[in-house]
């Protein structure tokens, strides 16, 4: 893997269809924003989406943010998807909280603060999304914006790559020939510490 200028693979978001987030009418909104969108008419899109959205229905706020960031029916806008993805992920949406991570942590949209991305993807980690892991494992090997801390490392690594994540398993066996073994110990207790929690519901979200 590359090194600090690497950006994490964007497996990027399809328009998700968050449903019965909002109820009533501002649930009509959304997913007569979704038929506009499959019709093609983005104008309608983005009006039914901003109406739902501007009531709280989150699932209209990370499409929202989607359609800016790509440009996508709209000019590309990466403050207006840092807008959105804000607010989706202030109600726990782990997907807008990972991309607010790589926003901060790029400067797209946004001044770059490597506080503010860490504090994003931790958020997501903690929901047990394995790119926000994957993401944390490098700020703290490579030391993005941070002391490097291997032990730290291993453990998001360890967390991203037993959920499946190709890139977080090829990085244990170079990370571990950086680790102590009583470093490689406390690594592990931390995993089982953080599943222990995750199991109990006890991890900021």
């Amino acid at each position: 893997m590359a090194g600090n200028e690497q950006v994490m693979k964007l497996r990027f978001l399809v328009l998700m269809p968050l449903l019965a987030l909002c109820p009533g009418a501002f649930a009509d909104d959304f997913e007569e924003g979704r038929a506009a969108y499959d019709q093609g008419d983005y104008a309608a899109t983005i009006l039914r989406y901003e109406k739902a959205a501007d009531y709280g229905h989150e699932g209209a706020q990370y499409n929202l943010a989607v359609m800016y960031h790509e440009g996508d029916g709209v000019p590309r806008d990466h403050a207006q998807a840092v807008f959105w993805y804000t607010k989706a992920a202030q109600q726990g949406n782990a997907l807008s909280q990972v991309w607010l991570g790589i926003m901060h942590r790029e400067g797209l949209g946004t001044p770059r603060d490597y506080g503010e991305s860490r504090y994003w993807f931790t958020r997501a980690a903690n929901q047990g999304n394995s790119d926000a892991q994957f993401a944390l494992g490098q700020i703290h090997f490579y030391g993005t914006g941070y002391p490097k801390n291997n032990i730290k490392a291993y453990l998001w690594f360890y967390l991203a790559g037993s959920q499946g994540d190709r890139d977080a398993e090829a990085m244990m066996p170079t990370l571990e020939q950086h680790l102590t073994p009583g470093q490689v110990a406390e690594a592990k207790r931390l995993v089982r510490e953080w599943e222990s929690r995750w199991r109990t519901g006890d991890l900021q979200n």
